[in-house]
């Protein structure tokens, strides 16, 4: 099983982080259909995990090769999604502070936009490599995670 971070957007609300098998063209989230767009391939850019001194996952940092992309976060802007010189954060999480000095993965590739039925935005990242601890999203996640150690993440 490939698994993959989704983070989820909507207006109004705070961004969220979930595991889940990596995507097809469509998944299902609380009451909302998600639909893989075909306008954007598996390439963004680079993002970075933002990590807590403790190496919990709290968000992700967006590097996207094109204004387009930015511009898909723009009316999701809040205080936990920032645009700012073309890069777009992602704090899914207040636990911690992020180090940067641990938020450095340059991770590429292993995207999916897809589009909610509910006017919200999932991305799809490759789960991180440099994992260490989990995502922060709650008990459901550190189930997940537990079920998940020792299973290669490497892609």
């Amino acid at each position: 099983m490939s698994l993959a971070a989704v983070v989820t957007l909507a207006t109004g609300k705070s961004p969220t982080m979930t595991v889940r098998e990596a995507a097809g063209d469509f998944f299902e989230s609380g009451n909302e259909t998600f639909k893989r767009s075909p306008e954007f391939d598996d390439w963004l850019g680079f993002y970075d995990w933002l990590r807590t001194a403790q190496g919990v996952v709290v968000g992700v940092r967006v590097r996207p090769d094109t204004q387009e992309v930015v511009r898909l976060f723009e009316s999701y802007g809040c205080s936990a999604v920032i645009i700012e010189e073309g890069m777009v954060t992602i704090r899914t999480s207040t636990e911690g502070a992020v180090v940067d000095a641990l938020s450095d993965d340059a991770d590429f590739g292993g995207n999916a936009i897809f589009f909610g039925s509910s006017g919200s935005l999932a991305i799809a990242f490759f789960y991180p490599r440099k994992m260490g601890l989990p995502i922060h999203e709650g008990s459901t996640y550190r189930e997940e995670v537990s079920r998940d150690r020792g299973r290669d993440t490497n892609y």
